[in-house]
């Protein structure tokens, strides 16, 4: 897996996750947690310090107003980059980042499914959260 991520494909994924995390307008440190774990593991031999450089700047990004553009432009690479079994991998990522709080919302199980559309995927063999 790690050969085909590069570190823009990181820079997008770590985009996607925290749009996710942050489709209820709230970043629970947990969520946060789960993103860097799951980073971690699409680059299990790089540093660290690493992945938590590309969160700090994917952070910085939010605050200062991502744009529906530039996700819709993380979405289309990723989706573009990825066969499908990766990109299935990208949404059963996102439904247990949506389940690190332990409350889904439905913002987050509706972007997970705009996601799956937007790369023509079903979510039904997903274990998709369901909204609380």
């Amino acid at each position: 897996m790690e050969s085909r991520v590069t570190l823009n494909h990181l820079h997008d994924l770590v985009l996607l996750y925290m749009g996710l995390a942050r489709a209820d307008d709230e970043l629970d440190p947990d969520e946060t947690q789960e993103i860097a774990l799951k980073l971690r593991q699409w680059q299990p031999n790089k540093d660290p310090a690493l992945i938590d450089h590309v969160i700090r700047e994917a952070e910085l990004t939010y605050e200062n107003d991502l744009d529906d553009d530039r996700l819709e432009e993380a979405t289309s690479n990723l989706g573009e980059a990825f066969p499908e079994k990766l990109r299935r991998d990208i949404l059963k990522d996102m439904a247990d980042i949506a389940r690190a709080d332990n409350t889904v919302e439905f913002a987050e199980t509706h972007f997970i499914h705009r996601i799956a559309d937007i790369w023509d995927l079903s979510v039904d063999d997903l274990q998709s959260p369901t909204p609380s």
